[in-house]
């Protein structure tokens, strides 16, 4: 009965575009690119406080990407930043919102999800894995605001724009409040990771349905 219920508001929150609970994992190790993964880890600077700085009173920081072509599109189970030099041990919460980048516009799909972090320190990779998985199109262009209500961290980045070739390092806003309407390219990419898992064509029937199923089921354990 708790699973039902669980279920069930989940769904309304989606249906209100309300904040999820996440949860956000610390490691001192980069995530492990496989399957329809995206990841960048070459980088070693700070960007700079408005273009890379992850604070209450900065804008919020992120990253684009494009995805592949398979053709039944993808699923985004988690993004990953890179702390460059904080130390927190205060459990500061975190929000992520992901959209599809046309021009300067981020147009949202899903709801903003909250999580609480671990402690972490510099260097550590923070990891943002979403209560709801969000379905995301092929050959497409996203992106993932990452904002904090607190404390947050530095951004590790590469001041070489072209380090990633399918995206770019984003910020929007101001004082932790974004504008989806103006999101500014900052010609530098992060250290990120994006955790895409690959929908199966629905030719695939049943089996390949069950595939996922238990693809997902590994990663939630």
């Amino acid at each position: 009965m708790k699973k039902v219920t669980s279920l069930i508001l989940t769904g309304s929150a989606l249906m209100l575009g309300l904040s999820q609970a996440a949860t956000v994992t610390v490691s001192s190790t980069a995530p492990i690119v496989d399957g329809a993964d995206i990841a960048n880890n070459n980088g070693a600077v700070d960007a700079g406080g408005d273009l890379g700085h992850i604070w209450s009173n900065r804008p919020l920081q992120g990253q684009t990407f494009t995805t592949g072509n398979n053709v039944g599109g993808y699923l985004l189970n988690a993004v990953t930043l890179q702390n460059l030099n904080n130390t927190v041990t205060s459990s500061p919460v975190f929000e992520v919102t992901v959209g599809s980048i046309s021009g300067s516009v981020l147009t949202q799909i899903g709801s903003t999800e909250t999580g609480v972090s671990g402690n972490y320190a510099p260097l550590d990779y923070i990891t943002f894995d979403f209560a709801t998985p969000l379905s995301l199109g092929a050959n497409t262009t996203y992106g993932f605001l990452w904002d904090t209500g607190s404390l947050g961290f530095v951004t590790v980045n590469n001041l070489d724009g072209s380090t990633y070739g399918g995206g770019t390092a984003i910020s929007s806003g101001s004082g932790g409040v974004a504008d989806l309407n103006n999101v500014l390219d900052r010609n530098l990419d992060r250290v990120f990771h994006v955790d895409l898992t690959a929908i199966p064509e629905p030719s695939t029937g049943i089996l390949g349905l069950a595939a996922l199923a238990m693809t997902l089921r590994r990663r939630r354990s």
